[in-house]
Parts: C-alpha cells; sequence; structure tokens
C-alpha cells in the first residue's frame, strides 16, 4: 500500500517540477513572476529527499504518464490562456 501511494507521490512531485518549471518561464515577465520562481525553488528542494526515498523502494517517475499531465496542462493553457491566467 505505501508503495502505491508514495508511487503516485513521485509522479505527482515530477509532473509538479515540470509543470511549475514551465510556468514561471512563461509567467517571468508577469507580476506573479515572484510567486513562480518561488514555486519552482521549492520544488527543486524537494527533488534530493524524494530522489533518495525513491531509490531507497526501487521506485522510479512513471514519465509516459507525467509526460501525460503535462501535455494536457500545456494544452490547456494553449486553449484557454484567460483562465489559466488566474492561476
Amino acid at each position: 500500500m505505501f508503495e502505491k501511494i508514495f508511487q503516485y507521490e513521485l509522479n505527482n512531485l515530477a509532473f509538479a517540477y515540470i509543470s511549475v518549471t514551465s510556468l514561471a518561464e512563461k509567467m517571468a515577465e508577469t507580476e506573479q513572476a515572484d510567486f513562480w520562481h518561488a514555486y519552482t525553488r521549492m520544488e527543486q528542494l524537494s527533488q534530493p529527499r524524494y530522489q533518495k526515498a525513491s531509490e531507497k523502494y526501487g521506485l522510479k517517475v512513471n514519465s509516459f504518464l507525467v509526460k501525460l499531465k503535462v501535455w494536457g496542462t500545456d494544452l490547456a493553457l494553449m486553449l484557454f490562456p484567460k483562465k489559466c491566467s488566474l492561476l
């Protein structure tokens, strides 16, 4: 049970890291730039801790699932830029 939940969290962490980093770049010239930069930094700080734990349990990020979620987020930002700008 723990491994299943931790696997979900690993995937979620990878998704957040990729998405937030991308958003920080896109929002660099906006009023929200500081927020997205700080959020990116927080995700960067989490990476080594989760990496060590994932190695301990022999778990890896499901790259396909993460890439699919990132693609969906990017698509939503492209199709609904005004709604997504409220983030």
